[in-house]
């Protein structure tokens, strides 16, 4: 007992300091990419920490498994280098009582994981797709330049000569849209007055037009069809990502409702994967490290990344086989675990990793 607590009070702090940064790290290419949506009037800045600390859950899901497979190894090289695994083996702890106490370890940050994985993200990433329809309608107001043209989605553009103090209203607005198509007439409208309304049944946001005209027509043809409104209210398109077109905001129930779906299948067991590497891993660092007190503590460090970009691609590349139909949904993700296992596991494979004179040498 004495020597599970030292082992999971040192690969714990490891683990939370290594995440730490990582995070950090992630957090700050993010930034960036939403810095340059913001730049180019994607966004508008106030959605920026919204936006910024919903990425936070679906990075540790992805980021425990590496932090704690990486402070696994930077314990256990550490205690070799100190010389307190051979005190261990000494005292009768060898190989797999080693790899008991951290596959105990393992299976709290495996909970954690499966918590994050299979409840918190699916609503995470549905409120992070609404906060971004949200930011992007509200860009269209926000990142308005009164007296420039502005081009919207599907060809529209748009044109207002003035924007009042508190930008919520616009005078002496242009908008004109192509339809796909050149034989498709063009739509003009002119209007005095217009502003942003939303739908508060579907949350939809439309810009109302006030005392205006609609001029339609095809440019190669003379004639024109004139339409006076006292109000008009013309839909914003921004883009939708439902449920059906991205798996990874179902539940996991919606997920089983549908066997035969592969992509549901393949999230299903993306999901379960991200927990059950937390074990593969824990085992890949106690089988790379072995029991050798002359070996530098950061010797394995280099084969251990090595293994690990072998696992977590191996991971991508079948989820993508499996909804591409390549690989077979009974395979599905198991095989990748399987092989890994199997190596590692496979008496004379671990006994030779452990024994590499390449990965020994100080």
């Amino acid at each position: 007992m004495i020597i599970f607590r030292y082992l999971a009070r040192e690969i714990i702090l490891t683990t939370i300091v290594v995440i730490s940064i990582l995070l950090w790290v992630f957090l700050c290419q993010i930034l960036i990419r939403y810095l340059n949506a913001i730049a180019i009037g994607r966004y508008p800045s106030i959605f920026l920490w919204q936006l910024l600390l919903a990425e936070v859950p679906y990075l540790l899901t992805l980021l425990i498994p590496l932090g704690f497979y990486i402070a696994t190894i930077l314990v256990l090289g550490r205690m070799r280098a100190d010389t307190e695994l051979v005190v261990l083996v000494t005292s009768g702890i060898g190989f797999y009582r080693l790899l008991y106490n951290i596959l105990v370890i393992a299976s709290g940050f495996a909970i954690l994981a499966s918590i994050l994985s299979f409840y918190v993200n699916p609503k995470i990433l549905a409120s992070r797709q609404a906060i971004r329809m949200q930011a992007q309608s509200a860009a269209l107001v926000d990142m308005l330049t009164p007296g420039q043209f502005h081009k919207m989605r599907h060809n529209r553009i748009l044109y207002v000569k003035s924007l009042t103090a508190d930008r919520a209203r616009a005078a002496d607005l242009f908008i004109a849209q192509q339809p796909d198509g050149r034989q498709k007439p063009w739509q003009v409208m002119v209007a005095r007055e217009g502003w942003v309304a939303a739908n508060p049944e579907t949350g939809d946001n439309y810009i109302v037009l006030k005392d205006g005209h609609r001029y339609t027509g095809i440019s190669e043809q003379p004639s024109l069809q004139v339409l006076q409104f006292g109000r008009y209210a013309m839909q914003i398109p921004t883009p939708r990502l439902t449920a059906r077109a991205d798996p990874r905001l179902l539940t996991v129930q919606q997920l089983w409702q549908d066997p035969s779906n592969r992509a549901y299948q393949a999230e299903w067991q993306w999901r379960l994967a991200l927990p059950l590497s937390l074990w593969v891993l824990a085992i890949m660092a106690v089988v790379i490290e072995g029991i050798n007190p002359k070996t530098n503590r950061y010797a394995k460090m280099i084969p251990g990344a090595l293994l690990y970009i072998i696992y977590a691609h191996g991971l991508f590349l079948a989820k993508e086989w499996l909804k591409q139909g390549v690989m077979p949904i009974t395979f599905g993700l198991w095989w990748v675990h399987a092989g890994i296992l199997g190596m590692m596991l496979w008496p004379k494979g671990w006994r030779y990793l452990c024994r590499c004179r390449l990965w020994m040498r100080r």
